[in-house]
Order: structure tokens, then sequence, then C-alpha cells
């Protein structure tokens, strides 16, 4: 397995030829490199952040100013328990960094707030079942200039991706297909390369906004980090939601069992039921 990587080492003279083939094999190359390497061994790692460092870390990325009507963002989170509720903010938030391991765009110890700007988004990437109840949590970002970095830009939700060039437009392809790709529970490794890649860009303004898992939903992953939740982040709302019909893990219905629209001085939050929901159809495509 060494043996191959340090094969595949960059050699200015051959990419430049894989440029010349188009985008899509410039994403098929990326995504065969990291294929090969096993992010358990220190210096596979070393090399991904080399090849990160030399040529991914100057593609060209877009900056999305975020007008106020964006400015609401949901993150969700399976509750311990049917008949269950959350019972402060904080255990919604981001969680304490001791507990922290590898994920989607951060790496081990590293909390960050994960989010999404669709309703329904959040929902679908924590993959509820039948009968679960599930708590969606809203802020609303207090920042009159927010400005995100996208990544991993998709031609058929963001007309920026026919400005790139050949080269970019295949890292975005690769960066796409890798921040949408299924992580099996046994193989959390493979969040490195998302992670990596967005560590190389800490330095970004005030978020990153990355594609959804859920591939085909509407909205995007929204990566704050916590110092700015606590800066700038206001609680607007809370519910919670039963899973009642399930088709797929990207397909089922909800029905609102509470909602909380105060916390208290101390972060509680004021639950009351929901009576009468008319019960909500989620999926890839629309949400109810």
């Amino acid at each position: 397995m060494a043996r191959k990587i340090r094969d595949m080492k960059f050699d200015d003279e051959k990419y430049m030829q894989i440029i010349e083939l188009g985008s899509d094999k410039v994403a098929e190359f990326w995504m065969m490199y990291t294929n090969m390497m096993d992010f358990r061994n220190p210096l596979h790692t070393k090399w991904y952040i080399d090849s990160i460092n030399n040529k991914l870390n100057k593609i060209t990325v877009f900056q999305d100013n975020i007008n106020q009507a964006d400015k609401i963002l949901s993150r969700a989170r399976i509750n311990p328990g049917k008949e269950t509720l959350y019972s402060n903010i904080n255990q919604l938030t981001y969680p304490p960094s001791e507990y922290v391991s590898v994920g989607r765009a951060n790496l081990p110890g590293k909390s960050v707030f994960y989010c999404s700007n669709a309703p329904g988004t959040s929902v679908l990437e924590v993959r509820p079942k039948l009968g679960e109840w599930v708590t969606s949590y809203e802020i609303e970002i207090q920042k009159e200039n927010l400005n995100g970095l996208v990544v991993g830009i998709d031609a058929t939700k963001n007309s920026n991706f026919e400005s790139l060039n050949s080269h970019d437009k295949g890292i975005n392809k690769f960066l796409n297909q890798i921040f949408t790709q299924e992580i099996k529970e046994n193989e959390k490794e493979k969040y490195f390369k998302t992670a990596l890649f967005v560590e190389a860009y800490k330095n970004f303004k005030d978020c990153i906004i990355y594609p959804s898992v859920a591939s085909n939903a509407k909205g995007y992953n929204y990566l704050f980090q916590k110092e700015f939740i606590d800066k700038y982040a206001s609680f607007k709302t809370a519910r919670v939601h039963e899973i009642i019909d399930f088709k797929s893990k990207n397909d089922f219905r909800v029905e609102c069992k509470f909602i909380a629209e105060r916390i208290n001085i101390e972060g509680d939050l004021e639950w009351i039921p929901v009576n009468g929901c008319p019960k909500h159809d989620i999926n890839e495509n629309i949400f109810d």
C-alpha cells in the first residue's frame, strides 16, 4: 500500500497532463489517490496534508455574502429516547471538545457547530428511524456581514461552477463527492478526507458551506467555529418531531410533538405541546 502511494506523489508534469484530459479526470485522480490511503497511518496523513497545501489550497473557492433572510439556520439531534425531551439549549449546540472524534469537517478534539440552511436538511442528516424523536433547533446569526466559503459546489445548484477553469471544476467535483460520501460507523477514519481539507482553510472568514450528505437535498451544510456561535448566534425556536411514517432514510413523514420558542436565563427550554400538527413530509426534493 505504501509503495503505491509513493508512486503517486505529485509530479507537476504528469499532473498537467491529467488536467489537460478534463475535469472528470482530475476528480477521478484525486478520488483514486485518497481511496488508496489509510488515514490511520500518520505517514499517509502527512502525504495528504502536503498534497492539500501544494495543490488544493490554491483552488478557486467562492465567497458568499449571506443575506438576512438566509441567516436562520437549523441543527438536529436524535432524542435519547421516545417521550424524552432535551432540557437545556447546551444539549443541542456544539459538544464539549473532550467528546469530539473526527467528523465530516472537524479533526478529533475540535468542537464545531454543524447546521443547515434549509428546513429538513438537518433532520435528513441525522438519519432518524421510524418511531424516533428528533429535536430540530433554529438559530439566527446576528452579524450584519456574514461571509461564507463555498466548497464542493455543484453545477446543478450553483451557477458559479461554470466560471471555473477545468482544474478547479475537477477539484470541486472531487470535493462534492467526498463531502457527500456515506461513511460507515466503523470507517470514521475516512472523514479525514474532508476534515483535513477544512483544516487547511481554517482561516475562513465566518463559515464554510458544503454540500449535504443527502446529496439531492435542496440545502447546504454550514460549519461555524464554536467561538463564532457563542458571539453571534441567538436562539429562535426548537421543535420535537416524531418519525411516524418511514419509506427510506431519505423519505419519511414527521409529526411535531413539542415546540419551544423561549429559553430562560439558564438556557432551559420552555416546551409546550403541539396540537393538531398537519404532519410534514421530508425527503431529498421537498420539505413540506
